[in-house]
């Protein structure tokens, strides 16, 4: 996002607005700039029901309390929130996410295309504005998901429900990381595969992709580049420490891994287990049940845990490595920019672009190589560079990279060679 009217960058909006007919009417809008987003979002939840004003009003207040604590609050303030004539819906990258919270079933639309008198007529719209347009909606405790969607349009009553559990703090989570997330699970089996276990469908009914070693492992396939290759590739890396979590070779190579790359490591603390160092966060568990699992409570507050964790911990990779790009063209004499979409255009001492960088330092992908087909990419002179963890692709895969980045031009970085080649372009 370029600043406009002298107006700082800025990479999220976060609005509250109550839903037609809902009383008492309230609005507000908000713009914060956080580091390491790969893409502009726009959130605004949309109580549908006077009994769903509370809870969408608590997970605004959460997530406005957590981006505030992360990044930087612009000082530009819409106070009541836009919605066709949003300033966001102008920046194509952004990801427009609508979280209608439905304390009853919803009226069939009355005019899609004449203005909302309802809230499903606002969610017809809403999906009519672009391609970008995304909805998540969530469905109140005792309110039943098929009946609350069945009058509006097939394409939103396709959309699956957020599985918040009535927890306002779930669903400021899942709000900011609506792609689906992965994670990494890791663990010593003799301690803690039931828990383990119960982790893993909990993460995969949250909408995690999840690797834990029993059920995913390829075989055939090379143990540590698989490790490699899999903790490459997600979002957060979950550790059960146990009594004997230190005996766990492979747990402490993962947890050395993971704080060596970025990526963000928490910690379920299990009765009687020792704190490990490199965690970034950290919940402890009291007691397990007789069968050595997590009481249900318990459980559903791991999976917040790691889902507050995952959407506001998944930046700092990106953060990182932008950091290294930064710095790099810093110490050449020159500089770097956002230009929207997670890219940076490096500039040398002249203000000549030299470069435009995508910095997300996980391995690369094929939409990393589309994102980086931009004009200002293919401008004589500049290098396109794709700069993540490609080392710790699968055979095939990073051969696949290597040979449409070569088609493209685009020049393959990792951590340890970027700063000095950002630096020379400069």
């Amino acid at each position: 996002m370029s600043a406009r009217s002298g107006l700082p960058a800025w990479n999220v909006v976060l609005q509250f607005m109550t839903g037609p007919g809902v009383s008492p009417a309230s609005s507000s809008c908000k713009r914060f700039a956080i580091a390491g987003l790969q893409r502009p979002i726009r959130i605004l939840f949309l109580p549908c029901h006077p009994s769903a004003v509370p809870m969408a009003l608590a997970a605004h207040d959460i997530l406005d309390a957590q981006l505030t604590a992360r990044g930087v609050a612009m000082p530009y303030f819409c106070g009541v929130a836009r919605t066709g004539d949003c300033m966001a819906w102008s920046e194509p990258a952004c990801e427009q996410v609508l979280v209608p919270v439905i304390g009853a079933d919803l009226a069939a639309p009355a005019q899609p295309h004449g203005g909302a008198s309802n809230a499903a007529d606002f969610i017809v719209d809403w999906l009519a504005c672009g391609p970008m347009a995304r909805l998540l909606p969530a469905v109140m405790p005792g309110v039943s998901t098929g009946s609350a969607l069945a009058k509006v349009p097939l394409q939103a009553s396709r959309a699956n429900a957020v599985p918040w559990g009535g927890s306002p703090q779930h669903l400021a989570a899942i709000a900011f990381r609506w792609q689906r997330r992965s994670a990494f699970l890791s663990y010593r089996r003799q301690d803690a595969a039931p828990v383990a276990d119960q982790i893993f469908d909990g993460l995969g009914r949250a909408g995690y992709r999840t690797y834990v070693d029993r059920f995913c492992g390829t075989a055939g396939s090379y143990f540590p580049d698989e490790l490699a290759e899999e903790l490459a590739d997600k979002d957060v890396v979950v550790v059960l420490e146990s009594a004997n979590i230190r005996k766990s070779t492979w747990t402490m190579w993962e947890v050395a891994f993971a704080h060596r790359y970025r990526i963000g490591v928490v910690a379920i603390q299990l009765p009687g287990a020792p704190a490990l160092k490199r965690i970034t966060d950290r919940k402890s568990i009291a007691t397990l049940n007789r069968s050595n699992q997590l009481f249900g409570a318990d459980l559903d507050d791991v999976i917040e845990f790691i889902a507050l964790n995952t959407a506001l911990g998944t930046p700092r990779r990106a953060a990182f490595y932008e950091a290294i790009v930064a710095s790099a063209a810093s110490s050449g004499g020159g500089s770097s920019q956002s230009l929207g979409d997670g890219l940076l255009q490096v500039v040398d001492r002249k203000g000549v672009s030299k470069a435009v960088v995508l910095a997300h330092g996980r391995p690369g992908i094929l939409s990393d190589v589309r994102r980086l087909d931009v004009p200002a990419a293919q401008a004589t002179g500049v290098t396109p560079l794709l700069v993540g963890q490609h080392e710790h692709l699968p055979a095939t895969a990073a051969d696949d990279l290597k040979w449409i980045a070569g088609q493209r031009g685009i020049s393959l970085r990792g951590r340890f060679d970027t700063y000095m080649h950002v630096k020379n372009l400069c």
